[in-house]
């Protein structure tokens, strides 16, 4: 569903009046998607190199969408996801770091860590922090509804190491029964 008032951004030519119109709007919990979906819209624009400023707005935005829910994991991880998808991998990697500060009882926090820092194309990667937080999802001990997160994560662990080509330093560490060579 989209909100009436998309429709009036849209069809905007001025930045300032589109995220004018965006403000006047009343925020509520039930309009977290409604903040995702306006943050899409200027954000797009920017990467269609019209302005840098469209994509300064549409971070204003997404970031607004957190104020509303900070205590929400579930919505910190969309919005984690959704910077990763634009490539803001260090402002994706603060929330994430701190997803897996407040919910290491969850095998999926150390996971996006991980799969966050293999995709970011960072010179510094730590190597071994990234195979250390696969390696926590996969010896880890979870509850029953993340059975068999662990196979996944293996498989993804597997991708990393023979995509790095890291072999060695990271499989020193790691049972040779749980890799292919």
């Amino acid at each position: 569903p989209q909100p009436p008032y998309m429709n009036k951004i849209k069809s905007r030519t001025s930045l300032q009046t589109a995220y004018q119109i965006y403000l006047n709007e009343p925020r509520s919990s039930n309009s977290k998607q409604s903040s995702i979906d306006a943050f899409n819209q200027p954000y797009a624009q920017s990467n269609c190199n019209i302005s840098n400023e469209y994509q300064y707005i549409g971070l204003r935005i997404l970031t607004n969408v957190l104020e509303l829910e900070l205590e929400s994991v579930q919505l910190l991880r969309t919005v984690a996801y959704k910077l990763v998808e634009f490539g803001l991998y260090n402002l994706a990697e603060n929330i994430f770091r701190y997803i897996k500060n407040v919910r290491s009882d969850e095998p999926q926090s150390f996971r996006d860590l991980a799969l966050l820092l293999q995709e970011s194309n960072s010179e510094t990667k730590n190597l071994i922090e990234i195979s250390g937080l696969f390696k926590k999802v996969i010896f880890g001990e979870w509850e029953k509804r993340y059975s068999e997160i662990e196979v996944t994560t293996l498989l993804e662990l597997n991708c990393f190491v023979f995509q790095f080509h890291q072999q060695r330093q990271i499989l020193n560490s790691i049972d040779n029964r749980l890799h292919k060579t």
